[in-house]
């Protein structure tokens, strides 16, 4: 996943990746889908806001009776440069 900041103007861009586990570097989990990775962009005069937002399903063994189960994987979150 690679974004070429130096060619987009002012304003909001937006990106969409599906990267498999490997690519993440994440090869001790056990991944049922593709990690669907959406990147929203705000570039400015001098900064960039990153919001981006993760999903997939991870297989996971359970705490009490170490069958294994699907888990849902949603989450947010922003950098900022």
């Amino acid at each position: 996943m690679i974004i070429n900041i130096s060619n987009l103007s002012e304003g909001e861009h937006s990106f969409v990746f599906k990267v498999t586990g490997e690519e993440l570097d994440l090869k001790e989990l056990d991944f049922r889908d593709d990690v669907k990775v959406s990147v929203k962009l705000f570039k400015t005069h001098n900064q960039f806001d990153l919001k981006i937002n993760l999903e997939t399903v991870v297989k996971l063994p359970c705490d009490r009776c170490l069958e294994d189960f699907d888990f849902s994987v949603d989450n947010d979150f922003e950098l900022v440069y």
